[in-house]
């Protein structure tokens, strides 16, 4: 569920105008990425998981890129910094929906670059803070102190559902405007074909995608963040319903649409 997060992040740098506009290359704002797979992609296309870059996510394969990434860092103590650029180019970005998340990390990685300050900092004064959150959030680094922004952001239930009403109010929450409105209503309405609901590949279950959010099977505008552990913040507009879920099980396709089965049946039998 951290990729939500630093969608987040990314919308509030814009704000700030740290980010001239998502359509900019990534290799703008961090040059040294032109030595690898991101060479001229465009932000937007890094947020909708179609940067093209060659990385193999599959959770079942001992020999993935996901797979092999922990231990990079964590047993081989190599900095993320560079982990990223070693990753070529598979196919032209903007062109099909890949979920990995070194692209999430390359976000994370632009956020500290053109802020200036640590994800973690960031976070803390733009997004944790004036949620009024109730307990504290701890994000993992590597070994350099670089937040693992694809993962490994630790919160309290409670304070991961008013990162969800922040959402369900569009960005609004706790007397302040938080997200722009407009971040938000973009960042879970699929705009590109290879995106939209059926449109994806059966491993991801035919869900949409926009900006790190998922939109699941028969969305009836209701969106998910979703963990490879089998959490999940759902949020329903039309119901006004905000559900948490934290588990410690890899999940299958199967078994994120049985808990949107559960979620909705959840807000028919409130309503």
């Amino acid at each position: 569920m951290a990729k939500s997060f630093t969608s987040a992040l990314v919308g509030i740098a814009i704000a700030d105008g740290y980010i001239d506009s998502i359509n900019d290359s990534i290799t703008k704002y961090i040059p040294e990425l032109a030595d690898s797979g991101y060479r001229n992609v465009p932000i937007k296309h890094i947020l909708q998981m179609s940067s093209g870059v060659k990385f193999s996510e599959n959770y079942d394969d001992d020999s993935s890129d996901i797979n092999n990434l922990l231990p990079q860092l964590f047993l081989y103590m190599q900095p993320i910094k560079k982990v990223v650029l070693n990753f070529p180019s598979d196919y032209p970005s903007g062109k099909s929906f890949h979920y990995i998340s070194l692209d999430t990390q390359v976000l994370g990685l632009l956020i500290e670059r053109v802020t200036g300050q640590s994800i973690s900092s960031y976070f803390q004064t733009k997004l944790w803070q004036p949620l009024g959150a109730e307990s504290d959030a701890l994000w993992l680094t590597d070994n350099h102190n670089t937040e693992l922004t694809f993962c490994c952001l630790n919160a309290t239930l409670r304070d991961y559902a008013k990162f969800g009403l922040l959402y369900l109010h569009e960005g609004y929450f706790n007397g302040k405007q938080i997200i722009p409105q407009a971040w938000v209503k973009k960042s879970v309405a699929p705009d590109s074909p290879y995106l939209q609901v059926g449109s994806t590949a059966e491993e991801y279950g035919k869900w949409g995608y926009q900006y790190q959010w998922w939109i699941p099977t028969d969305s009836n505008g209701d969106y998910s963040a979703v963990g490879v552990w089998g959490q999940y913040i759902y949020i329903n507009p039309k119901e006004n319903l905000v559900i948490v879920k934290t588990s410690s099980g890899l999940t299958k396709p199967k078994d994120d649409d049985e808990m949107m089965a559960l979620f909705r049946a959840i807000a028919k039998d409130l309503k």
